[in-house]
């Protein structure tokens, strides 16, 4: 279960860096194909080519929690280590500061029901 967290987690902090939904605009079943063949969503070039160190750790955080293998994934708090080291000492605090948007209108699943439908 800590594991399917993780990856939630990483969920998470591509929607904190993008502004978007990991699976927006597609459905469940090609969401779950696409995870178990391992494709998973593009970080937008505008931020894969940034300079900004946040990004580049944010990056770096969401393919942490996307690492394919749950035995090779790490934990969540590894990653937040991570992310603590490599992003505390900015002094931009404008990183810290998060909306999150809404969820589209046609969005019916909560991360475990779409977890569930994963290992169904």
């Amino acid at each position: 279960r800590d594991k399917a967290d993780v990856w939630a987690l990483g969920n998470m902090l591509y929607n904190t860096l993008t502004k978007k939904y990991v699976f927006e605009g597609i459905t469940t079943a090609y969401a779950r194909n696409k995870i178990l063949k391992g494709r998973l969503a593009r970080i937008p070039a505008a931020f894969e080519d940034s300079k900004d160190p946040s990004d580049q750790a944010m990056i770096e955080a969401i393919r942490m929690a996307w690492t394919f293998n749950p035995d090779d994934r790490p934990s969540a708090r590894q990653i937040t280590d991570y992310l603590w080291s490599h992003i505390a000492d900015t002094t931009d605090d404008s990183f810290w500061r998060v909306s999150v948007p809404r969820l589209p209108s046609n969005y019916r699943y909560t991360e475990s029901e779409f977890i569930n439908d994963l290992n169904m």
